[in-house]
């Protein structure tokens, strides 16, 4: 049986391959769709993804969630877990059809994205929120191979996709299309291979649905309204001030998405091996004060250079025309910053039975961000939009800051000290070789910035390694799994 760290490390390894592919991938996605159908464009393809992002917690309920911090802990009753609540998955998905129907009816938008948003967004958020059923499962099992496998098939798909709608330029509709094709044959992978870890007997049980419905309300709570405030400054704008100018906003969330899931990689690694250890409090606080210490380590340097790098990056993978957008996006790095701490914190309280404590925190947030974007958006518009997001993490992190030092006594600052130096110390380095050694740039052209990317990582890897915050013989544990 392999050690925690065994497992871990296995872990980490899926999905740090699955995720360069599809960054790789992803690449490919962010420079063409944002050009090829321009700000308002992009700005629609978001709202409509948005709008049925809104219903998913219908779809799902929290039932993920439970099954998710459930099954870690004993993963032998999978197979009574998908039996019994396999059906009510199907019912919660009737249900959020209905109210995508009846709400897209009253919104203010034309008659093509309604159109678009029945009849392809929402198969979207169906199948989104299939595999997020299917996903819970493979992971609560710590095989994030099939969610490694799951996400790069789906990302490949989609590219394909998308270079076909592009080559018979079928604009907004096609690139619907394209995602919805991707995600239903990924979706089918997850299906087709579920059954090597569930025998198969699907029956309804009220009683049984009844009690992990009360269990999953607080997780239902907590992702629909985590997802009004991730999604309803997006919807606002969109409503308020049109679509061009959520075209501009969104290029910040398109990045974050890319930033968050690297962040994912150590949730999804971590979070079984601390919900196991709950008990073994020296056990729980060892893989504690890892995973937060990671999560500072990546994190830290992502926000500084991504504020210090953002008129390039744009410039790069959007396009110049996506420069109205600038200060929001150096804006929502800092919200990144709040999302990876967050992280962490959700996964302790989470695996503490602290979900009503956490529901609490992020409905204050939900109705924060709801009163004040209502407020700010017509004033301030995009910019005001992202302080607001930024604002309403920020509450749920001071919330549930105070709440964990009672749970567990980690130093969260004292963890931050060389990650922020060595970022400082690496845009000190950067800016000196930018401004002083190369002013002209290493080739003179857009592409100037993947080099000094690459330069600060190894600076800032370098600086790591001379203040021992991470050591050879880690990095040898690591690669040769001796930990």
């Amino acid at each position: 049986m392999e050690s925690n760290s065994s497992t871990i490390i296995k872990n980490v390894r899926w999905m740090i391959i699955s995720k360069i592919i599809v960054y790789l991938l992803s690449i490919i996605t962010i420079t063409l769709i944002p050009r090829y159908l321009g700000v308002e464009g992009y700005g629609q393809l978001n709202f409509i993804l948005s709008f049925v992002g809104l219903f998913l917690i219908i779809g799902d309920f929290g039932i993920s969630w439970v099954i998710y911090r459930d099954l870690a802990k004993n993963p032998k009753k999978a197979s009574e877990y998908f039996n019994g609540l396999f059906l009510l998955k199907i019912f919660l998905l009737i249900i959020m059809i209905l109210f995508i129907v009846v709400t897209t009816i009253f919104i203010n938008k034309s008659f093509y994205i309604k159109e678009l948003i029945i009849f392809l967004g929402i198969p979207f958020i169906i199948l989104s929120t299939l595999s997020t059923f299917y996903i819970s499962f493979y992971n609560s099992f710590q095989k994030m191979e099939y969610n490694s496998i799951y996400e790069i098939l789906s990302k490949f798909l989609y590219v394909i996709f998308i270079f076909v709608v592009i080559y018979f330029n079928f604009r907004l509709i096609g690139v619907l299309i394209a995602n919805v094709l991707s995600l239903l044959i990924a979706c089918g992978f997850l299906v087709w291979f579920i059954r090597k870890f569930i025998r198969m007997n699907i029956k309804f049980n009220f009683k049984y649905i009844f009690l992990k419905i009360r269990v999953a309300s607080y997780f239902a709570g907590i992702s629909f309204f985590t997802l009004v405030y991730y999604n309803i400054d997006k919807l606002l704008i969109s409503l308020m001030i049109g679509d061009y100018q959520l075209g501009l906003y969104v290029i910040g969330y398109t990045f974050l998405g890319l930033l968050v899931s690297l962040i994912s990689i150590l949730s999804f690694a971590f979070f079984p091996v601390l919900s196991s250890n709950k008990i073994n409090l020296s056990k729980y606080k060892f893989v504690s004060e890892l995973f937060l210490k990671y999560i500072l380590i990546i994190s830290v340097p992502i926000v500084f250079g991504g504020i210090y790098f953002a008129n390039k990056i744009i410039t790069l993978a959007f396009g110049a025309r996506f420069l109205g957008g600038l200060i929001p996006f150096q804006i929502i790095m800092l919200f990144f910053f709040l999302v990876a701490l967050n992280t962490y914190n959700t996964s302790v309280l989470v695996i503490k039975n602290q979900e009503k404590f956490y529901f609490k925190l992020v409905l204050i947030a939900a109705i924060f961000n709801v009163i004040v974007d209502l407020i700010i958006i017509p004033i301030y518009g995009i910019i005001g939009a992202a302080i607001v997001t930024v604002l309403s993490e920020l509450i749920v992190f001071i919330g549930s800051y105070f709440k964990i030092k009672k749970i567990i006594p980690l130093n969260y600052w004292t963890q931050l000290i060389y990650p922020f130096v060595g970022s400082i110390f690496m845009i000190i380095c950067l800016y000196f070789c930018e401004n002083i050694l190369f002013p002209n740039g290493w080739f003179q052209n857009k592409f100037d910035v993947v080099i000094s990317v690459l330069m600060g990582a190894i600076i800032y890897g370098l600086f790591l390694l001379f203040t021992n915050t991470i050591t050879i013989k880690e990095l040898k544990e690591v690669i040769f799994r001796k930990i």
